[in-house]
């Protein structure tokens, strides 16, 4: 559970925070949690999936329903950036993943379950940040 760690304020200088946000309850918790448990100007690699505004919208309906339990939230590039600055964190350093490339691949594994992500529009594509405590 990330929305109350057992440390002490300002007891890391890095954490690591590797494809969780969505999976969690509160998720901006997490994230606050994360601020204060890192040193000042400490680091925060961080990873998640996010998708295209439109696929976001769709599988948080999909989450909604309970059809993708694994993941309670869903994020497209623009809010995800938003929720970190947010939460008061730099973001040094970015990328992610090509929304195009990644549908290929999907089309390619030949699996229904992929095949009806890539059409519908609800891929998943990672986006990694190198972040820093404001």
């Amino acid at each position: 559970m990330g929305e109350k760690l057992p440390f002490e304020d300002e007891e890391f200088s890095s954490v690591i925070i590797d494809n969780v946000l969505d999976h969690t309850r509160e998720p901006k918790k997490v994230l606050k949690e994360m601020h204060r448990v890192l040193k000042e100007n400490g680091l925060m690699f961080f990873t998640v999936n996010i998708r295209t505004k439109w696929g976001a919208f769709l599988h948080s309906i999909l989450a909604k329903l309970n059809i993708d339990k694994g993941h309670s939230y869903s994020y497209s590039y623009g809010n995800i950036r938003h929720i970190l600055e947010d939460s008061k964190f730099i973001i040094l350093s970015e990328e992610y993943e090509d929304y195009h490339k990644t549908k290929r691949a999907y089309l390619e594994k030949k699996e229904i379950k992929n095949i009806i992500k890539a059409y519908v529009g609800v891929v998943e594509i990672l986006y990694i940040a190198a972040c820093c405590k404001k």
